[in-house]
């Protein structure tokens, strides 16, 4: 990890430090993992049995963001989209379509 600090010499006391953590930004895809884990664990709720997922994809909307994507089971094609608080991880809407 890269850092930097400030220290006075007289006292040897550390002023400030900052540590630059590597792969900056991975929060955001933490986030983004999350919202697609609770988008899968929705949609199989609402269709009721397993579920395999195709592509799925999200879309920030300054607000809550939008999970979209396509799942199958027993022969049957769905396509899906969420409506997921970026900051709770709630679901505020969910739509499920059979194609």
């Amino acid at each position: 990890m890269r850092f930097s600090c400030s220290v006075n010499f007289d006292t040897g006391r550390v002023r400030s430090a900052q540590i630059d953590m590597p792969g900056a930004g991975s929060a955001s895809r933490d986030i983004v993992a999350r919202e697609m884990d609770t988008c899968r664990n929705a949609v199989s709720n609402r269709i009721g049995s397993r579920v395999d997922f195709d592509r799925m994809s999200v879309e920030d909307r300054n607000g809550p963001d939008v999970v979209t994507g396509t799942a199958r089971t027993r022969g049957r094609r769905y396509e899906f989209s969420c409506f997921v608080s970026p900051y709770s991880g709630n679901v505020r809407n969910l739509e499920v379509r059979e194609r």
